[in-house]
């Protein structure tokens, strides 16, 4: 976008930002810190990739458009959470300058001890590209341009986009006792709420004695746990103190070798933060391995923004996991809590878990919008940025008030830092001579992220008034940030605007990622760390508990114990029929039991990638590579937990069970219908079947290569008998077969069936040792509709539960869909009277009755290839 066009869309990144604070205060939440973006005009790689004219180059060197793009997001989003505070009564929002704090680091670098503001420690920009924590071949001369600088500490900038250990401490040094907050308290009284005068108290902080501190955040975490190709920071609600996704342990100080798991070489902020309220490790929401919640929770992840990711942020490396899905996220996570509490009388639950009543007494802190301006920078005018803070603004005051309204009572809200400071900007925009300041940041970066905090102080004020009862506390982190990149050599740094590892340029290669550069694979110097995809929306997590039904077909790959073996139709239903406990989700982190197995799937999850994002095409990013990730993540750590002892041993596999167990597959049809909902004619959805088989082999093979040995994989079934996909694909009277279905899907279902088929012979060649069955779950599904009144079902094409049409489904209003009649709320997606005379339950997916039906055909091996049983699946013949 250009500058004029970030601008533009500030407004609704706010929006999208209040909206969720909002809905966090629905969820309970009463205390927020929300800090404002830094000035993204003085990053590294801002000033290397967008390099700025001498009318454009601020007083530090920083891009100074991008720096004022920056201002303007924080301007808004100051106004958001001015907003929000009379919106939300009893709610405490605390808006954080960070901008100031970061842009005064960078200004005056040298007098706080940093050298080179706008330089980065680690990795390397220029002709090629080569990031932190990697060494490439170039024109045959092996290079270690991405290796540390030999004095990290003398850095503001790691890696040209994220912060230092050393400049992390100096900026939380300085927003953490108030100085730049609004409020101006230190985030030990975050929780305090004056009242005409007189300061109500909040017991949200805690002495080591007490064991009921409740602390989630919305934040910049620049801890790694999702999105390896991301270039931006982490962002997403989370707790003060973390263990990272991927990290075993929680970091207590830098890291002289190895990977930290941050996008540092040590602590961040929160880490900081953490140490010095001494509060324990936090588990990751998404972690569902080892984790304890008794503190708290995180859930942040790499790359969010406040807005919603389309396409375009999407595509650029940013997160799905933006502010809206996070806060679904932590709805879902307060209720399920509050669900196993009084049902599992464990000491295991109570001491894992937060006590219901402790979610009105947490401290909530807010770190975002950098990523929204950064996104901005990279596809809009700065004018376009300036127009679009307040939307954003807005949008972060609405989930501050949904926080509200979930309970949350006490805020601490950073600003965002001097954006024009981060190596990134100042490479990528490298500034003019007039848009330079005086810390070499990007002037104009900077001043977006000042007019950003300008609004989010303003928001902050708002909402003081609104929720009356909230103590919000505003955190200047931009002003502590900046004095230490301005000041760098004063506080012990050098080189504030280089990054210390990666590489930026024209060959690009980030801290601790792999690249080719002129034909060879450069190797790791850091050690390489795993990565963990995250569920996309409510109804994605709503699959991770079982709780809701989904509106996308659930796909998955599946790991199961030796001889309690299966997975194909619905989880429960085969589950069940074998005698097994029904399978925790892999993403479900409260009250898992992994000892049977695990679940991978995620709503409308597909074979290939997607160029598409779950809100706007429906379809998951995790995607069957992201799923085999996950599972070879979960093959390492369950181990790793299980040597610990305790109650690890009996909730997690032991190793050999994985060379036993049964791996099933049912997945493919919303490969097609993804192309179909492209507007693809039946001919280029064919195409495209041989390279979405080829993906799904190499994951049999990994999965072989990982001990693997059995597997039961189902074929696709009649995609053109499904409500959702004859209600939204029409065709002509003459395509319709005998069923009532549409002939044309149905005709390429059978042909990546048997596409399929060929594929499984191949890998029974390739792999010697392996039992792999094909399952024909098409012809009986098929069976079933055609002939639904001789099997004792009725309405075959006739979703259950769902409202209009011939089909009873509608898209926009789906089971359990709610539209306003006469004023007032209506729930006009009802089930019908007897599910179990029925085929389809929502338009996409089977009834239980049908799915026992189906699991009743294919158990005996009728339909299978070989034809076996399912109990000898893990027998060779």
């Amino acid at each position: 976008m250009t500058e004029k066009q970030v601008l533009e869309s500030i407004p609704k990144i706010i929006v999208r930002l209040g909206h969720a604070i909002e809905h966090l205060y629905q969820q309970g939440a009463r205390f927020f810190w929300i800090q404002n973006t830094g000035p993204i005009g003085c990053l590294p790689y801002t000033l290397i990739y967008y390099p700025p004219k001498p009318d454009n180059t601020d007083q530090s060197g920083c891009v100074k458009s991008h720096n004022e793009v920056a201002q303007e997001f924080n301007r808004q989003l100051k106004e958001m959470v001015s907003q929000l505070r009379v919106q939300l009564p009893d709610a405490v929002l605390t808006y954080v300058d960070v901008y100031s704090a970061k842009y005064s680091l960078i200004n005056k670098a040298k007098k706080y001890g940093f050298t080179n503001p706008l330089g980065y420690c680690c990795g390397h920009i220029g002709d090629y590209r080569l990031p932190c924590g990697k060494k490439a071949t170039l024109n045959g001369k092996e290079l270690y341009g991405a290796s540390s600088c030999s004095k990290p500490e003398t850095y503001i900038s790691w890696d040209a986009i994220h912060y230092s250990h050393a400049a992390n401490i100096w900026i939380a040094d300085r927003i953490l006792n108030g100085s730049h907050s609004d409020p101006p308290i230190p985030v030990t009284e975050a929780c305090h709420k004056p009242v005409n005068s007189i300061e109500r108290t909040y017991n949200c902080i805690l002495t080591l004695n007490d064991i009921s501190l409740i602390i989630f955040m919305i934040l910049n975490s620049q801890i790694r746990t999702l999105f390896p190709q991301s270039k931006v920071s982490f962002n997403g609600i989370a707790a003060f103190q973390f263990n990272s996704v991927m990290a075993i342990h929680c970091l207590t100080k830098r890291q002289k070798s190895g990977d930290s798991h941050r996008y540092s070489d040590g602590l961040v902020i929160l880490d900081v933060l953490a140490k010095k309220l001494r509060l324990p490790c936090l588990s990751a929401y998404l972690d569902s391995i080892g984790t304890n919640f008794r503190h708290g929770a995180n859930f942040a992840t790499g790359g969010s923004t406040i807005q919603p990711t389309d396409t375009r942020m999407y595509g650029i490396g940013y997160s799905p996991i933006s502010l809206d899905v996070q806060l679904e996220e932590f709805k879902q996570f307060k209720a399920r809590t509050i669900e196993v509490y009084y049902q599992d009388q464990s000491s295991y639950a109570k001491s894992n878990l937060p006590r219901p009543e402790e979610f009105s007494k947490a401290l909530y802190t807010i770190d975002i919008g950098q990523n929204d301006l950064d996104a901005g920078f990279r596809s809009m005018t700065e004018k376009q940025i300036q127009k679009s803070i307040p939307k954003i603004i807005s949008q972060l005051g609405h989930g501050i008030e949904q926080l509200y309204q979930q309970g949350a009572r006490f805020f601490w809200i950073h600003n965002t830092g001097p954006i024009g400071c981060l190596p990134d900007h100042v490479i990528l925009f490298p500034p003019k001579p007039d848009n330079v300041d005086q810390s070499g940041c990007v002037k104009s970066h900077n001043e977006m992220a000042q007019e950003f905090n300008k609004q989010l102080k303003e928001k902050v004020s708002h909402l003081r008034i609104q929720l009356l009862d909230a103590v919000l506390t505003y955190i200047d982190l931009y002003s502590a940030k900046y004095a230490l990149i301005n000041e760098a050599e004063k506080y012990g740094f050098s080189d504030p605007l280089g990054h210390c590892c990666g590489q930026l340029g024209a060959y690009p290669v980030h801290c601790g990622k792999r690249a080719i550069v002129n034909g060879s694979e450069t190797a790791f110097l850091m050690a390489p760390i795993q990565t963990l995809p995250s569920p996309l929306l409510k109804h994605v997590t709503n699959l991770l508990t079982g709780k809701h039904e989904l509106r996308k077909h659930s796909e998955h790959v599946q790991f199961l114990k030796p001889m309690m073996q299966l997975r194909g139709l619905h989880p429960l239903i085969i589950t069940q029929e074998v005698g097994l406990p029904y399978l925790s989700a892999y993403l479900d982190a409260v009250g898992s039991n992994f000892t049977h197995g695990a679940n991978f799937a995620t709503a409308g999850s597909t074979i290939r990638d997607q160029n598409t994002t779950l809100l706007q095409g429906g379809f998951s990013p995790i995607s069957l590579n992201f799923q085999w990730v996950e599972f070879n993540d979960f093959k390492r750590r369950t181990q790793i937990f299980r040597k610990e002892g305790s109650v690890f041993r009996a909730l997690l596999p032991p190793e050999e069970h994985f060379s036993r167990a049964l791996y099933t597959f049912d997945i493919g049809q919303n490969d097609l219908t993804a192309g179909y909902f492209l507007n693809m004619t039946t001919d280029e959805v064919r195409a495209y079947v041989p390279d979405v088989l080829d993906k799904f082999s190499n994951i049999i093979k990994y999965i072989y290569d990982r001990g693997g040995r059995w597997f039961w994989i189902h074929n696709t079934g009649p995609v053109g008998c499904l409500p959702y996909v004859m209600d939204r694909l029409l065709v002509t009277a003459a395509q319709v077969d005998k069923a009532g279905c549409a002939d044309p899907f149905n005709q390429v279902a059978k042909f990546f069936n048997a596409e399929l088929k060929k594929a499984v012979v191949q890998l029974r060649k390739s792999l010697p040792k392996a039992a792999i069955t094909y399952v024909d779950v098409y012809s009986v599904k098929y069976d079933l509709i055609s002939n639904a009144h001789k099997h004792g079902f009725e309405h075959p094409l006739r979703a259950c539960c769902g409202h209009g049409g011939k089909y009873n489904y509608n898209r926009n209003l789906g089971c359990g869909g709610k539209k306003k009649i006469k004023g007032k709320e209506v729930v006009v997606g009802k089930a019908c009277k007897d599910p179990s005379v029925r085929i389809n339950w929502d338009g996409v997916h089977y009834t239980e009755a049908a799915n026992k039906w189906v699991f009743d055909k294919i158990k005996d091996g009728a339909y299978s290839d070989p034809p076996i049983p399912l109990n000898m699946a893990c027998h060779r013949l």
